[in-house]
């Protein structure tokens, strides 16, 4: 028989607080030492709280009274309740309440299946005395960002679909979250109601979220702000003595926001409180944590919160909002007719097709991003007007090789969860035959048709150029700088959907 457990004092919740025991037909408290994680995970999952955020020890929701039950408590963590954790015996222990041990759990949620870790799995939710998951119809980043704070698991990284972390079984509590991504809680967002939905268990969402590193602050974004590290169940802040793009790098990479662009030092996104966990960070930059980089010790600084440490990270190559979201598409429009589609490399260039620009006038010429529909009802569009553009000086418009340019537009474009800058392929990259590839565009719906309001996307296999050529109608060459991608059957392509294959630039998005 499972031993019964509460958690009470000053400022406790169903899921958070001082741990008491029921044993002898007496409730007694837990001391605090050795009290760790591990313990407050086998009470969190003991109390259906979800998984354990902190541990508090000395009292943190008061003094008990009474009995102290328990002392030296060993746990794992795997233990189902909390007296099959190694512990010095039922009531030797003589020191007092101040000592009184706590745990501050997630919650109705948390993550498991195969695979999983803390900050990693299938995400399922408590309701109605039993745990479900949640579909992944329109599960996006702001969803995910939304569970990982839930969890102390820092930011989202990633957000698995169609059961990566396996399937769950019972209910699916949850359909169609929508999250702005602020919510204190999951159930907080937007959601179909519990228990309406129109999926199965081969759709259960999941996260991937960065665990022990976060960036926050004020005016800080998924990508950018002040860097806090997990340690001793507290957030703390690094100082910024020696910090640098080889330490920011180290933290973009952690978190899947690209690469660093800036390393902002002097409390940038503000000062933060508490702890300041690290100081003389030193990294390579080729570290896949911050934590590996050399540093003088946890806790051990001279400074003051004034001199926090912060990244500005490039976030390229990221889906931000939802899987049809791609932030780095652009519309370029000539005489306020659209023209073609681009992509945004950095805060001020756009990387598009040379026949696109070889006729315009640069000053009848706007490129709008974040504009998924023709025109109008974006809220977040931004347009900008452009400066220059160069070509590749070998372009030719007959054949078509080296169809590609670069525009300048006259002011850079802040950064959002709405505008990001695509990751270029380095200049040795492969892409091998049957490599999958997403194209997007305000494309034709068919051969000498007109152009869609709403951008579209395909997904389409790389195809070999000798092959490609055999189907490609005409006087046009497939070269080695082209790459070609399209189905044999014919219906999608980045032109219209009926021809059997088409041919790109070194670029996937046009």
């Amino acid at each position: 028989m499972i031993d019964l457990i509460r958690l009470s004092g000053s400022g406790s919740t169903r899921c958070s607080g001082r741990v008491e025991i029921f044993h002898n037909n007496i409730w007694g408290t837990v001391s605090d030492y050795n009290w760790n994680l591990n313990d407050a995970e086998v009470v969190c999952r003991q109390l259906n709280c979800g998984t354990a955020l902190e541990a508090p020890r000395f009292g943190q929701f008061g003094a008990g009274t009474g009995q102290i039950w328990l002392s030296d408590v060993t746990c794992s963590g795997n233990e189902s309740s909390l007296t099959e954790c190694k512990h010095t015996g039922w009531g030797n222990y003589y020191y007092g309440h101040y000592y009184d041990v706590g745990v501050i759990c997630s919650g109705p949620i948390r993550l498991v299946g195969s695979g999983s870790t803390r900050c990693s799995g299938r995400v399922e939710v408590y309701h109605s005395n039993c745990w479900g998951t949640v579909c992944d119809d329109g599960w996006d980043l702001n969803d995910a960002e939304v569970v990982c704070r839930q969890l102390n698991c820092g930011s989202a990284l990633e957000v698995p679909q169609s059961a990566h972390f396996g399937a769950g079984t019972g209910q699916i509590w949850l359909d169609h979250v929508t999250c702005s991504g602020s919510e204190s809680s999951l159930t907080e967002c937007q959601h179909s109601g519990f228990g309406l939905k129109s999926c199965g268990h081969g759709q259960d969402a999941a996260v991937i979220c960065s665990d022990l590193i976060r960036l926050t602050g004020s005016g800080s974004t998924r990508c950018s702000g002040r860097v806090e590290v997990y340690h001793n169940n507290s957030w703390g802040t690094v100082c910024d003595d020696g910090w640098d793009l080889n330490d920011a790098e180290v933290v973009c990479r952690q978190l899947n926001c690209g690469t660093a662009l800036e390393a902002p030092r002097f409390g940038h996104f503000g000062a933060g409180t508490g702890q300041i966990w690290l100081d003389h960070v030193t990294c390579s930059g080729n570290e896949s944590s911050l934590t590996e980089c050399q540093h003088s010790g946890f806790g051990s600084n001279r400074c003051e919160h004034g001199q926090d440490s912060a990244v500005i990270c490039s976030a390229c190559g990221r889906v931000v909002r939802n899987t049809g979201s791609w932030p780095w598409q652009v519309t370029i429009e000539h005489n306020g007719k659209f023209g073609c589609g681009g992509s945004l490399i950095t805060n001020q260039w756009v990387l598009t097709a040379a026949s696109c620009l070889s006729y315009i006038n640069l000053n009848d010429t706007v490129v709008f991003l974040d504009r998924h529909i023709q025109p109008g009802l974006n809220p977040n569009e931004v347009n900008r007007t452009v400066e220059d553009f160069v070509c590749h000086p070998e372009y030719n418009t007959s054949t078509y090789e080296n169809d590609i340019c670069l525009l300048k537009l006259l002011a850079p474009v802040n950064f959002t969860d709405y505008i990001q800058p695509i990751c270029l392929a380095s200049e040795s990259s492969t892409f091998h035959r049957g490599t999958s590839s997403w194209i997007t565009g305000f494309g034709f719906d068919y051969e000498d048709g007109s152009f869609p309001i709403i951008l579209r996307e395909v997904n389409v296999s790389i195809v070999g150029n000798s092959e490609c050529q055999c189907y490609y109608e005409g006087d046009k060459v497939i070269t080695e700088n082209m790459i070609c991608a399209g189905i044999r059957a014919g219906g999608k392509d980045s032109f219209w959907v009926t021809a059997n294959f088409i041919y790109l630039l070194i670029y996937l998005s046009i």
